[in-house]
């Protein structure tokens, strides 16, 4: 379709640095082709302290049955992550900053309630992600399971009354970013700078091994 598309006139994501052109063309189905990393770890503080902390090093105990399990795709590109923020409106965590996701909903995995949500809130179809570490907040009420993507078909466009807001920040930006819904989110992009600086030095290697060549 064409200029018919009402998804066309919603509001897009701001542009991380000089403007892009589309996305590359998916491959396969994208339940069937996802890359699939190995878990990324991050260093965080008990759930005990009121704060979220790692799945597997908690000192609180696993969370009862029942209990959400929340997903939450980071987009990643060009250095950048794309961030929500939470509508003013939202009976939880109002107006910060957070990412697109949601609630796993029954007989879901997390991989398909991370497409579905990523579709509903803003349009994309994540084709590549990996996942990173698994976090209980208050003590296992509630467990955020979070994905890092780098390929996705469509723009990020906001959908919805979720969010009022979608922003590409630099990630060394959103260290200092004030309002974040949590403060583990700085652990994670401290992760994903380290890894982006590693995979940057791989490159490299690769590069003058191969000029040796």
């Amino acid at each position: 379709m064409c200029c018919d598309d009402p998804l066309n006139s919603q509001p897009k994501a701001s542009a991380p640095g000089d403007a892009k052109g589309g996305r590359p063309d998916p491959s396969g189905s994208i339940l069937a082709t996802p890359t699939a990393s190995s878990t990324t770890a991050f260093q965080v503080q008990d759930c005990t302290a009121g704060v979220i902390g790692s799945a597997s090093d908690v000192g609180c105990g696993v969370g009862a049955a029942g209990m959400p399990d929340i997903v939450n795709g980071l987009l990643l590109e060009r250095g950048s992550i794309l961030l929500a923020r939470r509508s003013k409106s939202r009976s939880s965590y109002p107006d910060t900053w957070s990412f697109p996701g949601g609630h796993v909903e029954d007989g879901e995995t997390f991989e398909e309630a991370l497409v579905r949500e990523l579709a509903e809130e803003i349009r994309v179809v994540p084709t590549s992600w990996r996942q990173l570490d698994t976090f209980r907040f208050n003590c296992g009420k509630e467990t955020f399971h979070f994905f890092a993507i780098d390929k996705w078909e469509q723009e990020p466009v906001n959908l919805g009354q979720e969010h009022s807001e979608l922003r590409w920040v630099g990630l060394a930006d959103a260290l200092e970013m004030p309002g974040l819904t949590f403060p583990i989110y700085t652990d994670i992009f401290t992760a994903l700078l380290q890894s982006k600086s590693q995979s940057q030095n791989e490159d490299a290697r690769l590069g003058a091994a191969r000029s040796i060549r």
